[in-house]
């Protein structure tokens, strides 16, 4: 199994608690709730 050096077209930021994760045609949005519980919410 060969190491991918690439990400599959997705990048990722963060902006105040909140961790993006975007791809090609979807768009998945980790809010951090309380205890460190994330919830994903997917935006198409």
């Amino acid at each position: 199994m060969q190491e991918r050096t690439d990400h599959d077209d997705r990048f990722f930021f963060y902006d105040c608690g909140h961790v993006f994760v975007t791809t090609a045609n979807i768009k998945m949005k980790f809010e951090k709730l309380a205890n460190n519980h994330y919830r994903l919410v997917i935006q198409w």
